[in-house]
């Protein structure tokens, strides 16, 4: 087998909405240049497989870019990237999980609501409205 993943397969991590990363992915390869292609999943929005490749010794790498979007709840995101060096291809699935939710940030004020014509208070059943 020509293509070896460098990367360990699995989950990259847990990264926190709006903040930028770049995370590598690398595999070796005696033949020469690896291209790389996203090919099942997606990766979290905000994010990009960048398929500009660096090559040291036999260890081609690409990178993850991206600052991820917001999200409403925790979100993992799993996607399969193939290797191919010419000769052989080479699968990984790996995960990225998206955190960040907010706390819901309350901007009425604490108490009753004038709702009425002349802001007045309604009463149902001896409570307010």
């Amino acid at each position: 087998m020509a293509v070896t993943w460098q990367t360990e397969a699995g989950n990259l991590g847990i990264i926190v909405e709006r903040i930028k990363l770049d995370i590598p992915l690398q595999v070796k390869s005696p033949v020469g240049v690896v291209s790389f292609e996203l090919i099942a999943g997606s990766l979290p929005r905000g994010l990009r497989l960048d398929t500009t490749v660096t090559i040291v010794g036999d260890v081609s790498t690409v990178r993850i870019k991206g600052s991820p979007a917001e999200v409403a709840v925790y979100t993992e995101h799993k996607f399969v990237i193939r290797a191919f060096d010419g000769e052989d291809i080479e699968d990984r699935t790996f995960s990225i999980g998206v955190d960040g939710s907010d706390i819901p940030l309350w901007i009425t004020k604490e108490g009753f609501l004038n709702v009425g014509p002349n802001d007045a208070y309604y009463v149902l059943d001896n409570s307010y409205v």
